[in-house]
């Protein structure tokens, strides 16, 4: 798999794409079809055509074919299996990738910080998302998604999904809490603020934001796709054909 990997980050109606290593997308896009990763609670179809002609846009926008770069896909937290799956199955049998890896957008704002446990904030599009990570996984009992309503509600949901943690996990999570998308200085302290009276007192809360956190989504995925093309960490056109049905984890190679 020569090249660097193509990595595109999927939102609720947009699309970010650049080439892994790099410090900014190269080309992003906004669309009014539903993208992949939106609410589960939603009952509106994904627009699988429109996907596939933005996926196609990044390629041909970066000047690459897609079956000579491995792709490296960062999804949303409470994207549905089946939807991961199907992106997997495009990935391969659409665009005929050499490669394949999918990562939460959670794990990959982490790997932007240098972590692998924590809890991830995300304020954008009139939503609010938190996920909490441990070890690079996505807690999937642990993410809470709502429409966005100020600082102080955006405290209770990402206390609440502490909440539903195990209590040996719980002093890193709230030690570990990073802040991306639409962020300001007035989110971040509201947040703080909130989270210190809904903890116990005593309790140590650490709050961060990336410089550039409205990519840091695509940003981290860009450092976790770099890794695992030196390492061969990602699902190989030959595996996927071999197991006959997509392959959605695998861990770093050591």
């Amino acid at each position: 798999m020569d090249g660097k990997p193509v990595v595109i980050d999927i939102d609720v109606a947009s699309i970010r794409a650049g080439f892994a290593g790099e410090e900014t997308p190269r080309w992003s896009a906004t669309t009014l079809d539903r993208m992949p990763g939106g609410s589960s609670s939603r009952k509106e179809a994904v627009n699988w055509d429109a996907y596939e002609h933005l996926v196609a846009q990044a390629f041909s926008k970066m000047d690459v074919l897609p079956d000579e770069r491995p792709l490296f896909t960062v999804w949303r937290p409470l994207m549905l299996k089946a939807d991961l799956e199907k992106i997997t199955q495009i990935a391969f049998e659409t665009f005929n990738v050499p490669g394949f890896f999918a990562q939460s957008r959670a794990a990959a704002v982490l790997t932007l910080q240098g972590a692998s446990t924590g809890v991830v904030v995300h304020v954008g599009a009139g939503e609010m998302e938190a996920a909490a990570v441990k070890h690079n996984e996505v807690v999937l009992h642990a993410v809470l998604r709502e429409n966005y309503a100020g600082g102080q509600q955006l405290a209770t949901l990402t206390y609440n999904v502490i909440k539903k943690t195990d209590d040996e996990v719980r002093s890193a999570l709230l030690g570990n809490i990073v802040l991306a998308g639409e962020i300001d200085e007035k989110i971040a302290a509201s947040l703080k603020e909130g989270i210190k009276a809904l903890a116990p007192p005593n309790t140590v809360i650490n709050l961060s934001t990336p410089a550039n956190s409205r990519n840091a989504s695509w940003l981290g995925g860009s450092i976790e796709a770099l890794i695992r093309s030196d390492q061969n960490g990602f699902i190989s056109r030959a595996e996927y054909r071999e197991v006959d049905l997509p392959i959605l984890r695998r861990e770093r190679p050591i």
